[in-house]
């Protein structure tokens, strides 16, 4: 099993965990890092194809095992192999995990941004407050623009 990309742990920040199929979550951290720099306690667990979704498990379990309590999750696609995993630990340890679906960059630069003001649900309802409004219709925008 390959480790995907864990940074240093500070057990007083937030752990932020990116899940995803193929090498989406990866990605999101990397484009992260270059507009806000140097990242701590944060890694992405992908899930690519012909991997066992047993294995998916494991990978995923490690990544809680070395980050603080109250780690968050951002998850690509709710319903899909990385989710329903995080929901099977879930249930397998009788216990609820701070976690959204549909992670995008600038829902993700928001939870690094907010970790050290913010956690638990509060953290998670102010991530989705912020993500909603980070979906611009960019012809609309425009429109305005052209119009002379």
């Amino acid at each position: 099993m390959e480790e995907q990309g864990f940074t240093d742990i500070e057990k007083e920040v937030i752990g932020v965990i990116v899940i995803s199929h193929g090498p989406l979550a990866k990605a999101l951290i990397e484009a992260s890092a270059m507009l806000m720099g140097d990242l701590e306690n944060v890694t992405p667990v992908c899930l690519y194809e012909g991997v066992d979704p047993s294995e998916y498990a494991k990978e995923l379990d490690a990544a809680f095992e070395r980050f603080p309590q109250g780690t968050i999750v951002l998850v690509d696609l709710f319903g899909g192999t990385p989710s329903n995993t995080l929901i099977m630990r879930m249930r397998a340890k009788d216990t609820l995990i701070p976690a959204l679906s549909g992670v995008n960059l600038p829902m993700l630069i928001e939870t690094l941004s907010l970790r050290r003001m913010m956690e638990g649900q509060e953290l998670i309802n102010a991530i989705e407050e912020t993500t909603h409004s980070s979906i611009v219709n960019i012809t609309e925008q425009t429109k305005a623009l052209l119009k002379k």
